[in-house]
């Protein structure tokens, strides 16, 4: 399919950038803790992993009741690596800087974004995944307007488009950025928006990569005759693993791992098997919100 070569050439640029990244940490040193809690981790021979709640395709609740998805596989990673068994504590995103701070748990894996504001709490890891907002483009707007493979192509014919996005997002900030002149369509969710894009209501829906790249997995008859990815991203967030502060032999030691697991490809596989491949959703007790 056409969207197929469009997302391993996202992937080559993602393990790219993802190389360049990493040669400078995430973190800014700061006091060593009260307790080496690499030591205390290998001593008690369990890694507590905190794991967002429901979060596709990076965590989510298999039919027989464990835990999936490719923060659960990076997770289970990391513990053999430390030769220790993984403990996974599901939580909501609001909870991750308290559950580190708190020593609920020893990182968090939850499909986490490294923020400015996050940074003075928690230390972040060089980063396992690059995701930033991306596009989903009507067909009836490339029969309308012609070719339109790039952002600046649909930024030269911004007066033209109707743009749907979920209200009060940073898709939002950053379509209203890049298409001053456009018409927009808000809604409530993401959910909405994308049916708009469907109904031809709208020409586009600017979203995050990953709920893009998983769209586009869920519905390949639709990449078909309705709707083109543009995977970009057209900017830059950074996923990483959440560490506590102070502890930086653990940082250290975490930053050589996502090194490696880079470097063997094992990194490269989960996200094939998550990212390229829909066979996990077979494992999913019901039809998923896509």
């Amino acid at each position: 399919m056409r969207h197929r070569t469009n997302k391993c050439n996202v992937v080559s640029l993602i393990l790219y950038t993802l190389a360049l990244v990493g040669m400078t940490a995430c973190a800014t040193p700061g006091p060593v803790g009260p307790a080496d809690r690499l030591s205390q981790i290998t001593q008690s021979n369990e890694l507590k992993i905190g794991i967002n709640d429901g979060f596709l395709p990076f965590s989510f609740q298999k039919k027989d009741g464990s835990w999936g998805g490719f923060d659960v596989e990076l997770g289970n990673l990391m513990a053999a690596k430390l030769g220790v068994k993984p403990k996974f504590v599901p939580m909501p995103t609001s909870q991750y800087v308290k559950a580190l701070q708190d020593n609920q748990v020893d990182v968090v894996i939850g499909g986490m974004t490294m923020t400015t504001q996050r940074s003075r709490d928690i230390y972040f890891s060089k980063p396992y995944l690059v995701g930033g907002q991306s596009i989903l483009l009507s067909r009836a707007a490339l029969d309308r307007l012609g070719k339109l493979d790039t952002l600046s192509q649909l930024m030269g014919v911004g007066e033209k488009l109707t743009i749907a996005v979920k209200k009060g997002t940073s898709c939002e900030d950053f379509a209203r950025a890049h298409f001053a002149k456009a018409k927009f369509l808000t809604f409530e969710t993401r959910l909405q928006a994308i049916q708009a894009v469907l109904e031809k209501k709208a020409d586009l829906m600017v979203h995050d990569y990953v709920f893009v790249l998983l769209w586009a997995l869920m519905n390949r008859d639709k990449l078909e005759t309705q709707v083109v990815p543009l995977f970009g991203p057209y900017t830059q967030d950074y996923y990483c693993i959440g560490l506590p502060k102070g502890q930086m032999d653990l940082l250290l030691w975490t930053d050589n791992f996502v090194d490696e697991a880079r470097g063997t490809g094992a990194l490269g596989d989960i996200y094939e098997r998550y990212f390229e491949s829909g066979a996990w959703l077979d494992s999913l007790p019901g039809v998923p919100e896509q």
